[in-house]
Formats: C-alpha cells, sequence, structure tokens
C-alpha cells in the first residue's frame, strides 16, 4: 500500500531545532518500513497551530490534494484541532477510500473496529485539551498569586530582570511551563500513570526545568505544584 505522511509543530523553536519534525519523520519512515508500505512523501506544516483546521493550512490542503490511498501520523493531535474536525475529515476521507495510520494509538481506519476507535479517541483528546486550558488558567492565577516567591523559581515560573520595590527579581508565568504542568494535572485526571506521563513527555523532546530526561517523580512533583 501507498500512503503519505504528515508532520506539524507548532512553534518557531521548535522549526528552528529540527528536532520535534525529524522524529515524527523517522517514525513515520519506521513504521512504514515495517509495515512494507510504500512512503510517498511526508508533507510538513511548520510553525503551525493545533488550532488552524487542517484544511486551513498550507500542508494540510496538499495533503487533501494529493492523498488518495491512506495517510499516516505520528499522532492524532498533528493533524485535526478537535473531534468536530477530526470526525468531519475523517469522513470525506472514508468516502473516498483513503485511510488514516495514527502510530501512537494503533489506529488503521480502513477497518470499522479502527473507525469506532478513532470516534473515542478524537472525543477525549477534545477533553484533554480542554481540561488543560482548564488548568493553565488556575495554574496561571496560583503564579499570580506567588509572584513575589523566593528562592528558586518553581517549575512555570522564571526571573526577569526587572525588580520589585523590595529589589527583589520579579517571578513571571513561562507559558510553556504552564502548559505542561496543565498536561500533567489532565493526564493524571485521566488515570494516566506517572511512568506513561514521562514516557510521553521524553518522546516529545518536551523541556524539564532543568534540562534532562523526565521521571515519574518529577511527574508527581510537577503534578502537586
Amino acid at each position: 500500500m501507498e500512503t503519505i505522511g504528515y508532520i506539524r509543530v507548532s512553534s518557531q523553536e521548535q522549526v528552528d531545532s529540527g528536532l520535534s519534525l525529524q522524529a515524527q519523520r523517522r517514525k513515520i519512515e519506521a513504521f512504514c518500513a515495517y509495515q512494507n508500505m510504500t512512503l510517498l512523501e511526508i508533507i510538513e506544516d511548520a510553525n503551525v497551530s493545533a488550532s488552524i483546521p487542517l484544511r486551513q493550512r498550507e500542508g494540510g490542503a496538499n495533503l487533501f490534494k494529493k492523498a488518495n490511498t491512506s495517510i499516516t501520523a505520528v499522532r492524532l493531535d498533528r493533524l485535526f484541532r478537535d473531534a468536530h474536525d477530526c470526525l468531519g475529515v475523517t469522513k470525506i476521507w472514508n468516502e473516498k477510500g483513503v485511510s488514516l495510520n495514527l502510530l501512537d494509538l494503533g489506529i488503521d481506519t480502513s477497518t470499522a473496529m479502527g473507525r469506532a476507535f478513532l470516534t473515542n479517541a478524537a472525543t477525549f483528546a477534545e477533553l484533554e485539551r480542554n481540561l488543560i486550558s482548564e488548568r493553565t488558567k488556575e495554574a496561571l492565577h496560583q503564579v499570580k498569586l506567588n509572584g513575589g516567591t523566593l528562592g528558586r523559581e518553581r517549575f512555570g515560573w522564571g526571573r526577569t530582570e526587572e525588580v520589585d520595590s523590595d529589589g527583589r527579581r520579579k517571578v513571571v508565568p513561562i507559558s510553556a511551563e504552564i502548559e505542561t504542568v496543565a498536561l500533567c494535572k489532565a493526564l493524571r485526571e485521566q488515570g494516566i500513570t506517572l511512568q506513561q506521563i514521562a514516557n510521553r513527555f521524553n518522546a516529545e523532546n518536551r523541556p524539564t526545568k532543568r534540562g534532562g530526561k523526565w521521571h515519574p517523580s518529577t511527574i508527581r512533583n510537577y503534578c502537586s505544584s
């Protein structure tokens, strides 16, 4: 079977480093080699937010034009912004005979079971994003309340060169770290284990506060922050 790969990153920092795009590319190539599939090309969207519907992205629009047998992506969130976008697009693909392979979930929509599983996965993925949004707002509020905290800043905070009236460097929220804290809590609420979260963050090359690998103990500390 022939397939077209699709990869995406959302920030310019990820584009400049190239790590996330390269990791996605390697996983798709390895999957196709293992499945004896012909990988025609890999289409990418660099520095493109997940909030933009697939068909409105430059790479996504190109994917729509070219795909006629199957599409392969590493994760559901590389392709779709929400359950509505996912189910609407895959319905069109199913009618055209185009199947979707999602490596993280092991989904193949060429089968009835795969299509049913995708529906559930898309719904829970949207729930996860909503939980992250709620947790992010809560975490930002807590950061603001603790803006004058002394000592080493906790995960989610960073110090600026600007000082307050007491001569202390001001503490400000770091959006990427706040999102990670929110994601930790959202995943834990879904019953995901500390080790599974650590494995996911390491696979995504998500940075820790001081560098290095994620461990269950680190996840536990951040989730309780």
